[in-house]
């Protein structure tokens, strides 16, 4: 059997696309799964019965931790729905300021996809 090569490159993981139903169907699901995991840290770190020093940096990492996931996991459906609508995927970072980011995933959720991506079976072939 010959294989075949599924390796994607580093970039990959941002192409294609997501349409509304799927960014809004699984998009909280990127949202929520960091917040859940350091809920889960702080409750294992026990913050308000340990001492201060034993707690802090455990809190300091889970919350690092959770940026970047939060981050690194909304900025692929949002990647991809930007992709999907038609617009530059420089968008995404707009989720790194408070506001704009609240703006960015409500107008996905609303945005037609792009006619540039709508299947033409009109059009006839020569």
């Amino acid at each position: 059997m010959a294989e075949s090569n599924t390796k994607k490159k580093p970039g990959e993981i941002y192409d294609g696309r997501m349409s509304r139903f799927r960014f809004i169907l699984f998009g909280p699901l990127a949202f929520v799964f960091p917040v859940v995991v350091y809920f889960v840290v702080a409750k294992m770190a026990d913050f308000e019965h340990s001492s201060f020093e034993g707690g802090y940096p455990i809190m300091t990492l889970a919350t690092a931790l959770t940026l970047v996931s939060y981050l690194v996991l909304t900025s692929i459906p949002v990647a991809r729905r930007l992709n999907d609508a038609g617009r530059d995927r420089g968008f995404v970072c707009l989720l790194l300021f408070p506001g704009f980011n609240v703006l960015l995933l409500l107008y996905l959720m609303f945005a037609p996809t792009a006619k540039t991506h709508a299947v033409n079976t009109t059009t006839q072939q020569n």
